[in-house]
């Protein structure tokens, strides 16, 4: 009995010796992966660095995206982002990198505006299996399309035979939050609200699938047809 305690004994004091000539144990980084995603107005070609490690320099706009992979152990990062065009600074925060896939949008609504990074709403979460959603009504991406004075927009919801809401936006104006159900499909019809008529000759539809919390889409106008015109829903983040 007694010899075998010693022989315990002299296994933990190995082990612990051999533990302390090794120093500290060695940490494995972690991955995260980081899609960046762009809507803007303008053209831009942004450079995007963290702890001033060039992670690319090629993120397109006005819609593009690009996920990136980053290895860390310091979650702590400071994130740059460029104009890659003039090198100037558009971008400068400290973010906390996080396991698994996270999104980062660069937003711009009007020409010549400073694209920003859009933050969270001060607004109650959604309950469980659904999203909030709320729209914006931006100038046309097409600029033979008028910029109406503002946009009369009646929203359904696909597994709703009534409508969500009829609501009036003027130009840049951000409507409120609906809550739907996610995988939902939002199908609008828009008007001009001075005239009565129709302004777009289909009805336009945005898929809810894999929608985050919180997300915003835009109401703008793509291409002319005839004396009506397309208008489209498009996700931004």
């Amino acid at each position: 009995m007694q010899g075998r305690r010693m022989l315990i004994f002299s296994f933990l004091y190995f082990f612990l010796a051999h533990c302390s000539d090794k120093g500290e144990a060695i940490v494995e980084p972690r991955l995260a992966t980081y899609k960046f995603t762009t809507y803007t107005v303008d053209t831009f070609r942004f450079k995007i660095t963290l702890n001033d490690e060039v992670l690319t320099d090629s993120l397109l706009s006005p819609i593009g995206s690009q996920k990136l992979i980053v290895k860390f152990i310091d979650s702590s990062r400071k994130l740059k982002i460029f104009n890659a065009k003039n090198n100037q600074l558009i971008i400068d925060s400290t973010i906390i990198l996080k396991i698994g896939q996270s999104t980062i949008s660069l937003v711009q609504f009007t020409s010549e505006q400073r694209p920003f990074i859009p933050t969270s709403p001060n607004e109650p979460p959604p309950s469980a299996g659904n999203v909030k959603v709320r729209f914006q009504y931006v100038q046309p991406s097409n600029q033979s399309i008028p910029f109406f004075d503002s946009i009369r927009c009646i929203i359904r919801v696909s597994s709703s035979t009534l409508p969500l809401d009829s609501i009036i936006l003027k130009k840049y104006e951000v409507s409120r939050f609906y809550q739907v159900n996610l995988g939902s499909t939002i199908r609008m019809i828009l008007y001009n609200p001075a005239t009565g008529a129709q302004i777009d000759n289909t009805t336009n539809n945005l898929n809810l699938t894999g929608f985050s919390d919180f997300n915003t889409a835009i109401v703008y106008g793509q291409s002319p047809s005839g004396s009506q015109y397309n208008f489209s829903l498009q996700r931004i983040y």
